[in-house]
């Protein structure tokens, strides 16, 4: 079954990740910079907070919003994504 040991070796390096994860201190700043944009994006800005990786997403209003406070620096767009993916031809 080589490809159930290839799928097995691809999971092998991903991290899963929990709120638990998050200190307190991450979590209120999130909430603190996001709670007037839309409450459900605060333990995407707490992981930020946590881990610094950017946070690929098409949510005009939270990418507007987190901008407008100094914050646009937590995003990545699509078109920088598809640099780290994709090799540029010769």
């Amino acid at each position: 079954m080589p490809q159930k040991t290839e799928f097995y070796n691809i999971l092998k390096e991903f991290v899963i990740l929990t709120s638990k994860d998050i200190t307190e201190a991450n979590l209120l700043k999130a909430e603190k910079i996001t709670k007037d944009i839309y409450v459900d994006d605060i333990p995407f800005i707490a992981f930020h907070l946590q881990y610094k990786h950017k946070i690929w997403s098409l949510d005009k209003k939270l990418i507007s919003g987190l901008t407008e406070k100094g914050y646009g620096h937590f995003f990545i767009s699509t078109n920088e994504v598809r640099k780290y993916l994709y090799k540029k031809k010769s």
